[in-house]
């Protein structure tokens, strides 16, 4: 069996080791020693510290997006959500969900068919999938417009996800408007 572990080096630096011991037997079966192989593992060790690195921004950036976000994984469950997401689900977890469940506590069962068709198409095929919604939610009884779009993703373990963005239209023009009002003040 090997294990890794840290050992230092005869000029004081550490070496990150994969350290494997086996057993030395005689013709007779006897032990008689053992032999030790260690093995440098520092570039491996700096490939996982990057990918630790890369997880966690990639994960980051789905969290601080200005707009909604859903990660989705191939069993079709969520696996990370933004903040604009989580807000849209009124503080509900979400996070462990199937894409389903979540579909059907906020939307009519007409929208729900359609959404989960789009997110199965994406996920078989890679074709990314767009449109403007506009219903009315089930759990508020309010129409919410907004911008839908699904893309086929690979996700950190390897497998396939679908990202689902979503920007509520109101809202967008809203802050488009604020912005050009202000490029206005600026300018005069």
């Amino acid at each position: 069996p090997a294990f890794d572990t840290r050992r230092l080096h005869r000029d004081g630096t550490e070496l990150d080791v994969s350290l494997a011991i086996s057993p030395v037997r005689d013709g007779a079966g006897r032990l008689i020693g053992a032999a030790a192989v260690l093995r440098d593992i520092r570039e491996r060790k700096r490939a996982e510290q990057a990918q630790a690195r890369s997880l966690e921004t990639y994960l980051r950036l789905i969290e601080m997006a200005p707009f909604g976000v859903v990660l989705i994984d191939a069993e079709e469950r969520v696996v990370q959500l933004g903040r604009s997401a989580n807000r849209s689900s009124h503080q509900r977890p979400m996070i462990g969900l199937t894409f389903t469940e979540i579909m059907r506590n906020h939307w009519p069962e007409s929208f729900v068919e359609t959404a989960l068709a789009a997110l199965r198409r994406t996920l078989a095929t890679g074709e990314p999938f767009s449109g403007v919604v506009s219903e009315t939610r089930i759990d508020t009884g309010v129409r919410e417009t907004f911008d839908w779009s699904l893309h086929r993703v690979t996700l950190p373990d390897g497998r396939l996800g679908v990202v689902s963005y979503f920007f509520d239209l109101p809202e967008r023009r809203r802050q488009e408007e604020r912005v050009e009002l202000l490029l206005r003040e600026v300018n005069h």
